[in-house]
This record gives structure tokens, sequence and C-alpha cells, in this order.
């Protein structure tokens, strides 16, 4: 039973990354690319930083692969935001923001949390984790304002819901409740957002309803 949640786990956690690059197509066709907004694939690269640090440490090779495929995708998507966007300022500052706090997390694990750092990298990762699953909630006052789910990307919404579900039985089954915690608040964040596709079926947005 546990390699097949491993399994399902890692084929669900790598379509949820490459379901994200179909938001690729819309930032580069798209008059409207600042309403989709960068700081998910932020969210991501620290997210799957801080997991790909408590795996090595756990000798989780599982972890460690989903994660760095994670980082690869995400890194791609800001410079597709970086290249078709007039707010590089803004992604720049993003960018400043999660150097900044990775290398203040690995700073902190690697030489003063002594025989805490597992703890305390579990607690930084559940944080993370569940940031990365809101992270596309930060995009619901426009979904709302416009009556569109434009902003949003579908195949990465039922995605992450599979993969945050799948990721939460499998902290379950080995008892690691930093794995299973964040990952089970981020099934129920993801299924808000599958929610918003339910509520705004069919509708779109035009440059003209963008909210100032």
């Amino acid at each position: 039973m546990m390699s097949v949640i491993e399994a399902f786990a890692t084929l669900f956690t790598i379509s949820m990354f490459v379901s994200g690059l179909s938001v690729v197509k819309r930032i580069k066709a798209s008059p409207t690319v600042s309403l989709i907004s960068p700081f998910p694939a932020f969210a991501t690269i620290i997210n799957c930083m801080a997991w790909c640090k408590y795996a090595l440490i756990t000798e989780d090779v599982l972890m460690i692969v989903v994660n760095a495929v994670g980082v690869a995708i995400s890194i791609y998507l800001v410079y597709c935001h970086y290249s078709y966007t007039d707010r590089k300022a803004q992604i720049e500052k993003m960018a400043f923001s999660a150097a900044l706090i990775l290398t203040a997390l690995l700073v902190y694990v690697n030489y003063l949390a002594g025989e805490n750092a597992l703890a305390h990298l579990g607690v930084a990762c559940c944080v993370a984790c569940v940031v990365m699953f809101s992270s596309p909630l930060v995009s619901i006052r426009t979904v709302i304002a416009t009556r569109s789910t434009y902003c949003l990307s579908f195949p990465l919404s039922i995605t992450s819901l599979f993969t945050s579900t799948l990721w939460a039985w499998y902290g379950y089954t080995i008892n690691d409740m930093f794995v299973f915690a964040p990952n089970f608040a981020g099934a129920v964040l993801a299924m808000v957002q599958v929610s918003m596709f339910a509520l705004y079926k069919g509708t779109s947005v035009e440059s003209s309803d963008i909210p100032l």
C-alpha cells in the first residue's frame, strides 16, 4: 500500500507542477498579464526548497525528487512573468524577499538550531506548504470582481487538490505530522479554488474589466 501511495503522490505532484505551465501560454498571449500574480510561483519555490532541505535531513529521496522538479518549473514560471510583465520591479522585490527568506532559513537550520533543527525546519515547511497552496487565493478578489476565473488555472487547482490529499495520506501513513498537517490544510484550500470554477463557470474577462 505504501508503494502505491508514493507512486500516486509522485505522479500527481509532478502533474501539479507541470500543470502550472498552462499559465505560461496565457502570460505570453494575454494583454491582461498583470491579472496573473507571480506570487504562487515564488511561494512554490520557497516551499519546495524548504522541503528539499527537510528531505535531505530525513533521507527521503521521493521528496527530494518531486520538490526539485517543483523548483525548476517554478523558476521558469518566474522567468516568464518577468519577461512579459511591465511590473518588473514588483517581481524583483519578490525575488529578493524569497532569497532572503531561504537564506535565513538555511543559516538558522545549519548553524543555529542545533538539535532542534529538524523540528524547527518541519514547522517552517508546514507554513511554507500552507502558503503555497493558499497563494492562488490572492486572486480571489479579482475573480469576484470580474466574475471570472481567468487568473486561476483549473488544471493547477484540481491537481493541487489531489496532490495535497495524497501527501496528507502519505504523511499520516508514515506518522509524520509535518507532512500530514499542511497538506490536509492544502486540500481544504484547493477545494476553495475548485469551487470558484463552479461558481463562475463559463465567464470570461476582458481587459476593460480589470479592477483598478
